[in-house]
């Protein structure tokens, strides 16, 4: 449960003046959230690469046009809703206090704007990394567009006003914020590197400490319940 606060803060506000980025208390309530709330976390992620596999293996098995096809929709389809869900999930708990394996699903009511804003996110991130030549305008937006997803789920922004917000509120500490990515993308590695297996901790653990840090920056947009 985490401790109820003011008023969430006004994003307009949250434009015109500084914060303050805590990257190892948003790590430590990552893993306090993440222990509270290990098996549900753990079970989504494993519906979520299970689906993921069952893509990768429509598309290579007996491989057409047809099963790319196929695997591709349904991968642009489904991806941002489902990846989504671990925001949904954890967003849910900070405002009641419980978690429920179909809270995470509950981001598909916002499928639309994820699909789209993923899309047009990922578009601008390929021109920027490769079609400019250099990589630098990518790599900010990849950053930039941490708080993308959380917006569109809290704050049920639309995709452009959810890509602006968010790229503009992490660009007053980018930097701090881009070594925070780093370190999560390292925590990944470490994970696939154990088989595998550590990405069931790793993946979950990474979406507690972006919600932890979104929910100090940015604030939810409901004050989280205190009757459970």
């Amino acid at each position: 449960m985490v401790q109820e606060t003011s008023e969430p803060k006004n994003l307009k506000k949250l434009l015109k003046r500084r914060y303050r980025f805590k990257a190892r208390s948003y790590f430590q309530h990552g893993w306090k959230i993440f222990k509270e709330n290990w098996l549900l976390l753990v079970a989504y992620f494993a519906v979520v690469a299970s689906i993921t596999a069952a893509l990768i293996i429509l598309a290579l098995w007996k491989p057409s046009k047809l099963s790319l096809t196929s695997s591709l929709i349904l991968g642009f389809a489904l991806f941002p809703p489902l990846w989504a869900g671990f925001f949904q999930g954890i967003f849910t708990f900070f405002q009641t206090g419980r978690l429920k394996l179909p809270d995470f699903f509950r981001s598909f009511s916002n499928i639309a704007q994820l699909i789209v804003a993923n899309l047009l996110a990922a578009v601008l991130i390929f021109v920027g990394c490769f079609v400019s030549l250099i990589f630098i305008p990518g790599l900010y937006l990849i950053v930039g567009y941490l708080f993308l997803t959380p917006l569109i789920i809290d704050r049920r922004l639309k995709f452009w006003s959810a890509m602006e917000t968010s790229r503009l509120i992490i660009a007053k500490q980018w930097f701090r914020i881009f070594a925070f990515v780093v370190l999560l993308g390292l925590m990944n590695i470490g994970g696939a590197l154990i088989f595998g297996l550590g990405l069931f901790v790793t993946i979950p653990l990474s979406y507690c400490a972006i919600a932890a840090a979104y929910d100090d920056i940015i604030g939810l947009a409901k004050k989280p319940s205190m009757t459970s």
